[in-house]
């Protein structure tokens, strides 16, 4: 995956089972000679939307320019079908302060490199946002990290477009998905009303778990598991998470992705 914008850090994916298209966010060092190329030492982001054939297999149809958003956490979808007869996607990850969230509108090569930045949402001391919509569109959940601790929080997205900051939700994951030098967060998905939370590194060693923990709004631990998707057929040494996906392509359709990185 990546497209033009292969070798570039895969960061995360989202499917968009209204039109059938999978979008990839892609981190990358600066290049100021691309078009749209960010600043000095900034840290850009490359999205990518491809269209799934009947064999399943992604193509890409689209790739956007370097966005200057910082370190692109994970991606989610927003459906709004209030501006226009067709409605609009909105694609949302980190931004570049890392205490919020970014919200953009994709249009290949013409989405904007100033897309709308809905900072300080995470609480003072708390940093490295990581942010999801649930796929009901109303809540908007984020991870915030304070020392070696994650803690969850949750929105409503329609107040946090309308400018407010306060969360109706939050309660920190399960001690053994804490960050250590052998387990970092590397996704966050909202199911409707389940949060899901997807943490390990990027060491193949079975020393080294990739935990996926299911979550009730208010923190009740619904399900663990141990992550071991694609480890057969990747690298000896790296088999790193990276991001979750819903895959609704029919009503009688549904699966949770993970995304996973290797040489």
């Amino acid at each position: 995956l990546g497209g033009y914008w292969r070798g570039q850090a895969f960061q995360g994916f989202v499917y968009d089972s209204k039109n059938n298209h999978l979008y990839t966010s892609h981190r990358g060092d600066n290049n100021a000679s691309a078009p749209g190329g960010c600043h000095a030492n900034s840290e850009p982001t490359y999205l990518c939307r491809y269209t799934i054939d009947e064999n399943g297999i992604p193509n890409q149809e689209s790739y956007s320019y370097p966005l200057d958003i910082g370190h692109a956490q994970d991606l989610s979808i927003e459906y709004d079908d209030g501006n226009n007869y067709f409605g609009d996607v909105y694609l949302w990850t980190s931004n570049k302060s890392g205490k919020g969230a970014t919200r953009i509108r994709y249009e290949g090569n013409f989405t904007s490199g100033l897309p709308d930045d809905f900072d300080n949402l995470l609480p003072q001391g708390y940093s490295s946002s990581t942010p999801t919509v649930s796929t009901n569109g109303r809540y908007l959940v984020i991870r915030g990290l304070d020392g070696n601790t994650n803690t969850i929080f949750v929105y409503l997205l329609d107040d946090v477009k309308k400018g407010l900051k306060d969360h109706v939700y939050s309660f920190n994951i399960h001690p053994d998905q804490d960050n250590s030098s052998s387990m970092k967060f590397q996704g966050i998905l909202c199911d409707n009303d389940i949060i899901y939370c997807l943490t390990g590194d990027y060491k193949k060693s079975t020393d080294n778990p990739k935990l996926l923990y299911a979550y009730s709004l208010n923190g009740e631990t619904l399900f663990k598991r141990l992550v071991e998707t694609g480890k057969s057929w990747s690298h000896p040494i790296m088999y790193e998470p990276e991001g979750m996906a819903i895959y609704n392509p029919t009503p009688n359709i549904k699966a949770l992705l993970i995304g996973i990185c290797t040489f």
